[in-house]
């Protein structure tokens, strides 16, 4: 029949409208002919609609249909237009229930019915719209008579309010404007200055739909796919190579994943800053960015859905053996901040990833010192630190004596050693004055010097010595000490400081106000920035 169409415009229409119907038809029925009888024996020839299987439409969501170029671009002419609403007609008369939720919807995505908005992206929807409704003889008529239809299913009030609410629904709405805008820019419509801005701005768009989408990957990229195939050279192949970037970060998904959490996990051998050979925190991610750092990998792998997906389930489901937790996993300051810092916009996409990230568990107290430490950033308070206190002065008498007690002490690990701060973790005002005593030390590469338990004595007891080059911790008890380096220490005091903020959750109770940042955040700040020089 298709051969006595006059036109390849007009075949164009009709293959749409037959896929459209035997799709709806297979999903009303389970069948293709929109009948309960038995199918016929398949022919040689594998039925085809635009160039691709029925086998593969029959599977991909409506979204897929109308985001198809060809659909997209004859999607306003009168055939198409026509034909939809015979379609619809004859569906309500032979269905009282009308047609299926999911096809209502994308046949309102795609006319913009009972969705327009007034933003930016619904205004420039309508205005193509009405440019290309003009540019048809009769289809203003069809476009009105479809609504008029869509507007007298039986389900129509709740499908309207669902469309407009359901968060996956605006992301597929979403998606639509974005293959809808690509076509606009090969076809050569709408404002020029509008088609050059998405045009500048289109592959890193698209790799965001890769990435950060929620919508399922098979659909994504069966559509970006096809725009592929749009005759508009400099757009296909930057689409194909972000999607050949994608497929490559893929192949190494689960790998990487596996490597981050194994990093932050503390339970592995080398991995608790109390056992021999431990690797500092700094070390592991150092090593971890060496490896798929290059090429933005580290960003897009840990701002990926995917990985987002699979981090929060490693946090808030711990897996010992076959036995899930209830109870959440201890997440470091440090760790959290590396996922959050790869965010620095304010897409659609990392509003909704950033959610969990600021406002679950005891993220809002990390939230906050983070955006403390993003402005010590950019006053670089860093700077004057190292001015002010190097070089460093000379060692008292008095610091010399307790730094000569603590090197002639025997050699302890530093399970036994940390014992000399373990007060600092309790949730109170005196363990919070002597964590600020410490930090202030530390920074000020000081000795800190704990009283004895025999009160009678005027010696002094545990005693923290900082160098520059490592730290001393000394134990009256054992008469012993542990030499470590700035980042083990580094881990062994964040893990006392970020307890604090887990107080906001196991006693309603937070630690991290102004003060505390101004003092305590502000000390492990400059700590972090002198440590990161030494390298």
């Amino acid at each position: 029949m298709d051969r006595f169409l006059p036109n390849a415009e007009k075949r164009q229409a009709r293959e749409i409208l037959r896929l459209i119907c035997r799709k709806c038809h297979a999903e009303k029925t389970g069948t293709e002919s929109g009948t309960d009888a038995p199918k016929k024996r398949p022919s040689g020839k594998r039925k085809r609609f635009l160039h691709i299987s029925w086998e593969e439409w029959k599977g991909r969501k409506w979204l897929a249909v109308i985001c198809h170029p060809v659909f997209l671009q004859r999607q306003y002419s009168p055939e198409v237009l026509a034909g939809l609403c015979g379609f619809l007609q004859e569906e309500s008369q032979l269905r009282p229930e009308g047609i299926g939720q999911d096809l209502y919807f994308a046949l309102c995505m795609a006319y913009g019915f009972f969705t327009d908005g007034g933003g930016a992206t619904d205004g420039a929807a309508a205005a193509d719209r009405q440019t290309r409704l003009a540019a048809s003889p009769g289809a203003d008529s069809e476009y009105d008579r479809m609504k008029g239809l869509l507007a007298a299913h039986p389900s129509h009030r709740e499908y309207v309010q669902d469309l407009q609410c359901w968060p996956d629904l605006i992301e597929e709405r979403r998606f639509f404007s974005f293959c809808r805008e690509a076509c606009c820019l090969w076809l050569g419509m709408g404002d020029r200055e509008q088609r050059a801005a998405f045009g500048e701005g289109f592959p890193d768009m698209a790799e965001q739909w890769l990435l950060m989408s929620s919508l399922p990957e098979s659909d994504t990229e069966f559509v970006f796919r096809n725009l592929c195939r749009l005759p508009q050279p400099l757009f296909s192949r930057q689409l194909a190579a972000k999607m050949q970037e994608y497929t490559d970060l893929c192949r190494e998904r689960q790998e990487f994943f596996q490597a981050f959490v194994d990093a932050l996990d503390h339970k592995g051998e080398g991995h608790s800053v109390h056992e021999c050979g431990y690797v500092p925190l700094m070390q592991r991610f150092s090593a971890l960015r060496a490896r798929y750092g290059s090429a933005g990998g580290w960003k897009k792998h840990l701002c990926s859905r995917s990985f987002q997906n699979a981090f929060r389930d490693w946090v808030l489901h711990p897996r010992h053996g076959g036995y899930v937790s209830s109870w959440a996993r201890y997440l470091e300051y440090y760790g959290w901040r590396e996922v959050r810092s790869q965010f620095g916009g304010s897409s659609p996409f990392e509003e909704e990833l950033l959610g969990w990230l600021k406002t679950d568990l005891y993220f809002k107290e990390y939230e906050k010192r983070y955006q403390k430490e993003s402005a010590w950033k950019e006053q670089q308070i860093e700077k004057a630190y190292f001015r002010e206190l190097f070089p460093l002065p000379e060692r008292s008498e008095g610091k010399l004596e307790v730094l000569r007690k603590a090197e002639q002490g025997k050699t302890i690990d530093a399970k036994k050693a940390s014992e000399a701060l373990s007060e600092l973790y309790a949730f109170d005002e005196t363990a919070l004055r002597r964590l600020t005593q410490a930090t202030n030390a530390m920074v000020r590469f000081n000795f800190l010097l704990g009283a004895p338990k025999d009160r009678g004595e005027a010696a002094w007891g545990d005693a923290v010595c900082f160098l520059e080059d490592d730290v001393l911790i000394y134990r009256r008890e054992e008469d012993g000490t542990c030499r470590m380096s700035h980042a083990a220490f580094f881990d062994l005091i964040a893990h006392i400081v970020d307890s604090k903020a887990d107080c906001h959750m196991t006693h309603q109770k937070s630690f991290y106000n102004d003060e505390f940042m101004d003092t305590v955040c502000r000390n492990m700040y400059l700590y972090e920035c002198y440590i990161s020089g030494m390298k």
